[in-house]
């Protein structure tokens, strides 16, 4: 028999890669269903973004519409006019030509032009002759899927991906163009989903948000031990490779049982237990390295583009734990400069790029465990 690495860090998700995500599947199949909307927030690498393209394919065998949009790669509000338009109208579109008939039936005014790229195709649109012209065609884009329900007897769930980078757009304006029209949408459920926690949460928490309290609060909690137990050593007795349960609890231990770090160190450890038929302690400390090593290119860009303050920030946290980052004693033990540096310093680190967490009051830790061991490793030079 053929075997192929049962253990996936990345690409296409897949019902047998997912771990202990059952009860958010459901509750997101339910909300989908009917037509309701609902907010998954989970740091990154939580495996939130495989959980929402699992749904979407189930949505589609319950004759549910899924569009799955990313507003990471969103550049400005003309760009998100055009993909969004275009993820809206490829979902009953045939043809790159049936979706230009359209689109110039309804939005006439600004000339759409279809694009081809290969098999894909853009919508864009003359936005230098057209007065006003995002302000005219946003609301008639984001009326569009309810529009098309209703037409076609459909029912759409519509998953925007990172969602709080609205705000890089025209901020709180389309949050209320947004909530304005979306409470109006009968055929339609929305999925609000992002990994900059703190921002997502703001904006349906927050009493003074166009968004508050308008969706189900859905968080990807941590997966237990004895979830990943009986995961790692279902794969790996398939696969016929000796190990025992020490080797599991250590795999666990160094990951602290992250998602993606997880399945990266199990990918590794696989390779190496069915080339030897089994796995033991020393090529998993092996393996962990490799894992760490795979991730340097990455986490430096991330160290880089850091200010200074929030590097000397990091640095302390790795060092010293994350617990009383304001007071005097740690300032001094770690030459920090004023409090008011470090209290903005925590705020960007935690509210705006979600590196850190404030589990409690005045205590932070790493969203990232991986991140924590990098800047551990590489950057103070502790040997671990």
């Amino acid at each position: 028999m053929k075997y192929s690495n049962p253990f996936r860090f990345r690409g296409p998700a897949s019902e047998d890669f997912i771990v202990g995500r059952e009860k958010e599947k459901k509750q997101l199949l339910s909300i989908i269903k009917n037509s309701q909307s609902a907010v998954l927030y989970a740091p990154r690498r939580f495996g939130k973004t495989w959980l929402l393209e699992i749904v979407a394919r189930e949505s589609s065998r319950q004759k549910i519409v899924p569009i799955y949009f990313d507003l990471f790669p969103v550049s400005s509000a003309v760009h998100f006019i055009e993909l969004y338009s275009t993820a809206i109208i490829k979902s009953f579109a045939k043809t790159s030509k049936d979706a230009q008939k359209f689109s110039r039936e309804r939005f006439s005014f600004i000339n759409p032009q279809i694009v081809l790229s290969g098999d894909n195709w853009l919508i864009t649109y003359n936005w230098e002759k057209t007065k006003n012209a995002v302000e005219r065609i946003l609301p008639l884009i984001l009326a569009l899927p309810e529009e098309i329900a209703k037409k076609n007897n459909l029912k759409l769930a519509i998953i925007f991906d990172e969602f709080q980078e609205i705000n890089r757009l025209n901020g709180e304006q389309w949050e209320r163009e947004m909530r304005t029209v979306f409470q109006r949408h009968k055929k339609i459920a929305y999925i609000f989903s992002g990994s900059k926690t703190h921002l997502l949460i703001n904006m349906f928490t927050d009493v003074r948000r166009p968004f508050y309290q308008s969706s189900a609060m859905i968080s990807l909690s941590e997966i237990s031990n004895d979830e990943w137990r009986n995961f790692i050593s279902r794969k790996f007795k398939d696969s016929k490779i000796s190990f025992n349960d020490a080797v599991i609890d250590q795999i666990i231990f160094l990951t602290g049982g992250h998602p993606y770090y997880t399945q990266l160190l199990c990918y590794f450890a696989w390779e190496v237990g069915f080339s030897k038929g089994k796995i033991v302690s020393e090529d998993v400390l092996q393996c962990f390295v490799e894992s760490l090593e795979n991730e340097d290119a990455y986490f430096m860009q991330l160290w880089d583009e850091l200010p200074l303050i929030q590097k000397q920030l990091l640095i302390a946290i790795a060092k010293e734990g994350g617990k009383h980052l304001f007071s005097g004693d740690f300032m001094v033990a770690n030459s920090l400069g004023p409090v008011s540096s470090i209290r903005l310093a925590s705020m960007a680190l935690s509210k705006q790029k979600g590196i850190l967490d404030r589990k409690v009051k005045d205590e932070y830790k790493f969203t990232d465990p991986f991140f924590k061991l990098w800047v551990r490793r590489e950057i103070i030079g502790f040997e671990e």
